[in-house]
C-alpha cells in the first residue's frame, strides 16, 4: 500500500448535498489505486456556538 503522506481532502457543503457519497467514491478510487485511506465523516455545524 502507498501512503499519501499526510494529504487530506475536505468536502464541504449543505446537508443532503452528497458530501458523504462523494467522500466514499474518492476513497474507493484511492483504494483501487493501492493507497491507504482513512475516511472521517463528522458534523461541525455547532463548533463556534456559545453554550
Amino acid at each position: 500500500m502507498k501512503p499519501l503522506a499526510g494529504k487530506r481532502i475536505l468536502v464541504r457543503g449543505k446537508g443532503g448535498s452528497g458530501k458523504s457519497s462523494l467522500a466514499v467514491l474518492i476513497a474507493d478510487v484511492l483504494l483501487e489505486r493501492q493507497y491507504e485511506v482513512a475516511l472521517v465523516d463528522g458534523d461541525a455545524s455547532f463548533v463556534n456556538e456559545p453554550s
